[in-house]
């Protein structure tokens, strides 16, 4: 399909095979329950309030991917979302290691493989994960990358006393979360 495909409310229960959407698919608020293995999509995709349990592996995402008020449990294995992925109020509680994104919405209290702050000064959180082998930081959902490249996102953005602050949370955050999962 060349453009948009919007199947918002509708009664379709099942996607057909081999489909490609060049622009987003909506399918928020539909019976629809399984995604088809080789389902492309290039922008966005909208499942927030659907039926849809599961997704496929290896799923590629161009744009957003929105999951929020669904019963997903898990995502699959090698997610690539480039832009933002929303996992607000779904029953998620782990990041894969193997996950890729751009920025993430979530509830930063429901991740169990995370370690968050939150720095009052500058109205901002941080926090930890594990991903593509490394430990990586995000940035008020923002992922910026390993510690090393935080520090630098930091220095650039604050002023040294606040930049300071934010590295050290940084770093407690590692430490915390590679002692969390027993890395090392």
């Amino acid at each position: 399909m060349n453009g948009t495909l919007d199947l918002y409310r509708t009664k379709i229960k099942k996607l057909p095979k081999n489909l490609f959407v060049k622009n987003e698919l909506f399918l928020s608020n539909t019976r629809v329950k399984t995604l088809p293995s080789d389902l492309k999509v290039e922008g966005d995709l909208w499942l927030s309030s659907s039926s849809i349990k599961k997704l496929p592996d290896n799923l590629k995402l161009n744009g957003d991917l929105y999951l929020q008020d669904t019963n997903i449990k898990q995502l699959p294995k090698n997610l690539f979302v480039k832009r933002q992925l929303s996992i607000t109020n779904t029953k998620i509680s782990v990041l894969p290691e193997d996950l890729m994104f751009g920025s993430i919405e979530l509830d930063i209290k429901k991740i169990k493989n995370i370690v968050y702050k939150k720095c009052h000064s500058i109205k901002a959180f941080i926090f930890t994960v594990y991903l593509q082998g490394e430990i990586k930081l995000v940035y008020n959902g923002s992922l910026i990358g390993n510690l090393e490249e935080f520090e630098q996102f930091t220095d650039k953005l604050f002023l040294k006393a606040e930049a300071d602050e934010f590295k050290q949370m940084a770093r407690d955050c590692a430490a915390q979360l590679k002692q969390k999962l027993s890395l090392e």
